[in-house]
């Protein structure tokens, strides 16, 4: 009988089962984290393109949603890439906030795409992390100003869609849709749409805090044109655009 008690072997339970309940309650944790994640980084549209509408039938925002890089191939995926996005909401014009030559393959995949579409392609170069320049405000300002009806629909997008997508949409928000500029910019430039204030981007936020700082009552259009130049001159170097590539993320 000793011998035979010796001779038996303990059941198997696997590996997973002979682990302490902290080791996997702490691996469960981590999956949960992992997908909690990934539905954020959906939700934010960092998988679908981002493709957000800012007025019903007049402005829609996104991400960069035609070349191969990251934006573009997972919008695709999604079902929003360039062709299908601007057929859907029959855009009209095309708003690029992320500069961009000839010599970028993504500027000549959506350079190809409007021509086919019949969109027009507006270029502006923002950066993501610093202020824009007076000049590219006005300039903006003028753009929109200067649409006519059959001009619209229009498309604004940067690269992800999130934080110069959300500058511009909310001055559009306040200028044209005469909007509160508190509700604007909780509408637009928002953690809901991937901008995150406490990051590198803050500098989207920080021209509406200088706004209403030094606004004095103007509205933001007659800020924008009038007191923003001296407001952005004061400014340190390391905020300030100089409208190249290296600015901010391209």
């Amino acid at each position: 009988m000793t011998q035979q008690a010796e001779g038996k072997q303990e059941p198997t339970y696997g590996t997973w089962k002979r682990r302490p309940a902290i080791v996997r309650w702490t691996l469960r944790l981590l999956v949960l984290i992992v997908l909690l994640a990934i539905g954020f980084a959906y939700y934010a549209g960092v998988f679908n393109g981002n493709v957000r509408v800012v007025h019903v039938d007049r402005v829609y925002r996104s991400a960069t949603l035609a070349g191969d890089g990251f934006e573009a191939t997972t919008a695709r995926i999604a079902g929003n890439s360039m062709p299908a996005v601007l057929s859907r909401y029959h855009i009209h014009t095309v708003i690029n906030l992320r500069g961009g030559t000839a010599k970028d393959s993504w500027h000549r995949a959506e350079q190809a795409v409007c021509t086919y579409e019949g969109a027009n392609l507006i270029d502006f170069s923002f950066s993501a992390i610093k202020l824009p320049r007076p000049a590219d405000l006005k300039r903006l300002l003028a753009t929109f100003d200067a649409l006519k009806p059959g001009q619209y629909p229009i498309l604004i997008h940067c690269r992800g869609g999130a934080d110069r997508s959300g500058m511009v949409c909310t001055i559009y928000r306040c200028v044209y849709d005469h909007l509160p500029l508190d509700e604007a910019e909780s509408e637009e430039l928002t953690w809901r749409y991937g901008h995150l204030a406490f990051t590198r981007t803050r500098a989207m936020d920080l021209i509406f805090t200088l706004y209403r700082q030094t606004s004095h009552g103007e509205d933001l259009r007659k800020w924008i044109l009038t007191t923003y130049p001296s407001v952005y001159a004061r400014e340190p170097a390391n905020l300030k655009s100089t409208g190249s590539p290296g600015d901010g993320r391209p």
